[in-house]
Parts: C-alpha cells; structure tokens; sequence
C-alpha cells in the first residue's frame, strides 16, 4: 500500500530547480519564491496543527524550510514509529540522527509535499497511536 509520508523526493525537486536555472532565470526565481511561500505556509500549518492535535509535542515553529523538529517527554519516538507505520503515517525518530541510535523522545518531521488534509490526518493518526 501507499504510505503518508512527511519527506521530499530532494533529487526530483533538485533537478528541477537546476533546469529552471538554466533555462530562465525569471522563472527560476519565480519558482523559488513559490517553493519558499509554500513551505512557509505548510510550516505554519504543520506547528499550529500540531498545537492543536498534539500539544504534547514541545516545538518552536520554523520560519520556513522543510522540517520541524521537536520532542515528547517519555514517549519513545522509535518505538512510537512502529506503531504508526502500521497505520501507514511515517516520520523520522530523533535517535537517527545519533551515532549510537539510543532511542529518545525527539521527532522531525517532514511536510514539504503533503497537503494540508494529509498533514492533519497525519498528525491524527499519530495522536491515534499514543
């Protein structure tokens, strides 16, 4: 099955930057400046869905970009993982991003080329699996 993911196929969206940029730098500066409003605005959305489904998850809200990184307190995000990738939702658990993994309550998520529908049912079903 198709799983919800909160990541971004980077080479895909790479390339095409790079064949705007070659092509027409007027489009290509129009086309950044419609990825960086779109993250903004997903990036709003994202952190106050978050306030409002799971307000358990400490973060600030980022400016843009195209992650929010953020924690629980006691909740294995690893484990926490498992469970949700059974309900087809996947995020990356903070003990990744560690050299001995050791697991831990952090969590970045990834909301870059999802809908505003799929990043609140997203977040549900995160919430579901608590």
């Amino acid at each position: 099955g198709e799983y919800m993911s909160f990541s971004l196929d980077v080479k895909e969206e790479l390339s095409k930057i790079n064949n705007l940029a070659k092509k027409d730098e007027v489009k290509y500066e129009k086309h950044l400046q419609e990825i960086r409003d779109d993250y903004k605005a997903k990036a709003q959305f994202f952190s106050k869905s978050l306030k409002t489904i799971m307000p358990e998850f400490k973060h600030q809200t980022p400016k843009g970009g195209m992650f929010l990184y953020g924690s629980f307190e006691g909740i294995d995000s690893f484990a926490l993982v498992q469970k949700c990738i059974e309900k087809k939702v996947v995020y990356v658990p903070g003990n990744q991003f560690y050299i001995d993994k050791v697991p831990n309550s952090e969590i970045r998520f990834n909301y870059t080329h999802s809908s505003f529908e799929q990043i609140e049912k997203g977040l549900k079903l995160i919430k579901s699996c608590l």
